[in-house]
């Protein structure tokens, strides 16, 4: 956290009050009171680059969150850590109509056939999960 806070102050954003939004595969914090949100990139899941990459693309006409234009669109590297800089959003209250609903995936799905970028499947991530499961079942059973 501290690096993302480091990297959004070199810009001349004040992050004065970071936000731990999500700790998971990846930390998302966002850089309160700036409207911007940093994700680091954790454990083996380097695509930060390819992520932003197809972001930039999507922004222009997908309904999806677009990379902060206060800073370089770029993975930033910091103390050994990488990140990108995203435009922050407040969580929606309630619930999402599901014909709304419908149309963002229609529309987020009808761009992604347009980008000619490569997409990685979802079964690679599945298959690494699985691997993970593996390898910590196999590691209990021995121990």
């Amino acid at each position: 956290m501290q690096a993302a806070v480091t990297v959004a102050t070199r810009f001349g954003l004040t992050a004065a009050q970071p936000v731990v939004l999500s700790d998971s595969k990846n930390v998302v914090v966002w850089l309160a009171p700036a409207p911007i949100v940093a994700k680091v990139g954790a454990g083996h899941h380097r695509r930060l680059a390819h992520e932003l990459a197809v972001a930039d693309y999507l922004t222009l006409g997908a309904p999806v969150i677009s990379p902060a234009k206060q800073l370089p669109r770029e993975v930033h590297r910091c103390d050994g850590s990488e990140m990108t800089f995203w435009d922050y959003q407040p969580q929606l209250v309630g619930e999402i109509a599901p014909d709304d609903l419908a149309r963002a995936l229609f529309e987020l799905h009808r761009a992604l056939a347009r980008y000619d970028g490569e997409i990685p499947s979802y079964r690679d991530e599945l298959c690494a999960v699985r691997g993970c499961l593996d390898r910590a079942l196999q590691a209990h059973s021995i121990g």
